[in-house]
């Protein structure tokens, strides 16, 4: 909402200051932050976005970060330097391949050295997660759990996108004959491999309406 709300980009430091506010609230407490989450549903205004046919399979997420790399670059430094004042978690959001990880990881990096060239301090071990919406990513999870440290499912986007539909899971389930095939997959991943459990230490989140 941060962006969606302003008539302008917003700043690294006005950005700072809301993710501040919102770490010191949680007293402890882990803070998911998602990082620009536009396109589709989500335009901006200022951002001058093209037009596309189809958003929500187009130009989105973080399919657009390589392509803004400042606007990028501050909203890293904003998180890493909102991670020095509590437990703070990063999260990408329509991952569909693993280079938009690994683009997303070198500018962290990047910033990360910055700040500690400016002697500015911020968590070093801030874990870093990718939003599960895409079924092409249920292909690569072997890969890329040596690239982050969490999965957030996102069964909203994720049913879009396999069914070419939007409904609740239990309309879903009486269109195809069973549960959803990614979610499926997910499921076995976590049983055959253990890549979702603790042999490799990362953490499966589900949000959305079909999460249940």
């Amino acid at each position: 909402m941060l962006f969606v709300e302003s008539d302008g980009m917003p700043s690294e430091d006005k950005q700072f200051e809301v993710y501040k506010q919102a770490v010191r609230a949680a007293a402890g407490q882990p803070v998911l932050i998602r990082t620009l989450d536009i396109g589709g549903d989500k335009p901006l205004p200022y951002l001058n976005l093209p037009r596309e046919v189809n958003p929500f399979l187009g130009y989105r997420g973080a399919r657009l970060y390589a392509d803004h790399e400042d606007l990028m670059r501050e909203q890293f430094r904003a998180i890493a330097r909102a991670s020095a004042f509590g437990s703070v978690q990063m999260l990408l959001p329509m991952v569909s391949s693993l280079a938009e990880v690994r683009w997303a990881k070198a500018m962290l990096a990047r910033v990360q050295a910055e700040l500690a060239a400016e002697n500015v301090a911020f968590d070093r071990a801030m874990p870093l997660g990718i939003m599960v919406e895409v079924p092409a990513v249920t292909f690569i999870l072997d890969q890329l759990c040596n690239e982050v440290e969490f999965f957030s499912i996102g069964t909203n986007d994720l049913a879009q996108y396999e069914l070419g539909k939007t409904a609740p899971e239990e309309e879903n389930a009486k269109s195809t004959g069973g549960p959803l095939r990614s979610r499926s997959r997910l499921k076995r991943t976590h049983n055959e491999d253990g890549i979702l459990l603790g042999n490799e230490g990362i953490e499966d989140l589900t949000c959305g309406n079909n999460s249940g």
